[in-house]
């Protein structure tokens, strides 16, 4: 029924679905129109719903469910799309980071490396995913540290 989220994952789909419920969210109102009414509202709900498949991802990653892990991140930073405030943005490079490990885990230097340099991108001054994309591309042969 929400037409802006069919370009979402599965995963970030039903999170924003459990947002919803858990906020009394009205379905006659889209997230689009919330965001037209109260923009701070529609990033809030957005930041929930990827905090708690952030933190679904770092239980797998702890786990050593690294393939998990990085799905849980995929969803999050999927359900933070549109989203334009500082504080998604903030979460936005976390998520990043926690995928570029999650793609070194898993010996994916190259999209690790990518996934840096978008973090960067966002948050240039951003050490840790410096040092993660530094060591994706030690992985890559490109780079000797």
């Amino acid at each position: 029924p929400r037409a802006e989220r069919a370009g979402l994952s599965f995963t970030a789909r039903r999170a924003m679905q459990r947002v919803d419920e858990s906020s009394g969210w009205k379905p006659a109102e889209s997230l689009e129109q919330t965001a037209a009414r109260d923009p701070d509202e529609a990033v809030e709900k957005q930041l929930k719903a990827a905090g708690g498949l952030k933190e679904q991802g770092n239980v797998a990653f702890k786990a050593g469910g690294f393939d998990m892990a990085l799905a849980m991140y995929d969803g999050a930073i999927d359900c933070l799309s549109g989203a334009t405030a500082q504080q998604a943005a903030d979460a936005r490079v976390v998520l990043l980071q926690n995928k570029a490990l999650c793609l070194l885990k898993l010996d994916r230097a190259e999209e690790a490396a990518k996934t840096c340099s978008a973090a960067l991108y966002i948050a240039p001054d951003s050490t840790k995913a410096l040092h993660r994309r530094a060591m994706a591309l030690e992985a890559q042969g490109i780079l000797e540290l």
